[in-house]
């Protein structure tokens, strides 16, 4: 895992030409003594913190976990690997194209993400933490970005923590599956992965943030992720992919 993130640095730092690599905080002892299965989501004495996904999934999978008062799940579901971003009007933008996907909802979910937004800031200017869950499909790497760009002024060292889709899960029957994003994993899972959660320097987010900033400058209006990597991509490209995705396995 410890290498995985690595990696990503290593990779975000050739795109914004910097020359002195971020380096990673390790978990604490306490947190890796923590049982797999725990929902325990902070030791005596923790701040609270804030829970943040690219899904509404997190409200109902985290919701036990919010009963014992420290921590709220909040969900930022914007689709950001979809529409223009370069814009000044950004939370404005945002609606128009949720409205489109989500007809009667989508200005609903970005009025709410951005107050969720401007409340996750004051939690970290408050000196408290963020947990941000993500994977690698093109919303959720587009959504860590865009969250890393919004809060990279205020947040310190330790403060933002990762927790990362796993590669693989096992069922109760002992099955082993993928999951595309943190939305079709079993909301009873979730709590197994906080004691995994990465706490990154203030100048990762940093790094992260600047490369939500490299994406606005392509002034494209599709992102995917290639080779673990957000790119911008034409419209041809985006069709392509998506009719491979949705190619009824019949007609091949």
């Amino acid at each position: 895992m410890i290498l995985l993130y690595l990696i990503i640095v290593e990779e975000s730092l050739k795109e914004v030409k910097m020359t002195k690599p971020a380096v990673l905080h390790p978990a604490g002892e306490n947190e890796r003594k923590r049982n797999w299965d725990s929902p325990c989501l902070s030791l005596p004495g923790e701040k609270a913190m804030i829970d943040a996904a690219f899904t509404t999934m997190i409200e109902g999978a985290l919701a036990a976990m919010e009963e014992n008062g420290l921590t709220r799940p909040v969900s930022l579901d914007l689709l950001w690997s979809k529409g223009p971003i370069a814009g000044e009007r950004e939370e404005e933008e945002r609606g128009i194209l949720l409205e489109h996907e989500m007809p009667g909802r989508g200005a609903f979910y970005v009025r709410k993400a951005y107050e969720n937004l401007a409340e996750i800031r004051e939690h970290l200017k408050k000196g408290e933490q963020l947990r941000i869950w993500y994977s690698l499909n093109a919303d959720d790497l587009c959504g860590l970005y865009w969250l890393s760009a919004s809060v990279a002024d205020v947040a310190r060292d330790g403060q933002v923590m990762l927790v990362k889709l796993p590669d693989f899960e096992v069922d109760q029957a002992g099955h082993v599956y993928q999951c595309d994003g943190w939305k079709q994993m079993d909301p009873a899972l979730w709590a197994r992965y906080t004691p995994y959660a990465m706490p990154v320097t203030a100048e990762m987010v940093q790094v992260m943030g600047r490369l939500w900033e490299n994406l606005k400058e392509e002034q494209g209006e599709n992102r995917e992720v290639i080779g673990g990597r957000v790119w911008t991509i034409s419209s041809d490209l985006q069709n392509a992919i998506d009719a491979e995705i949705h190619q009824d396995p019949a007609d091949e």
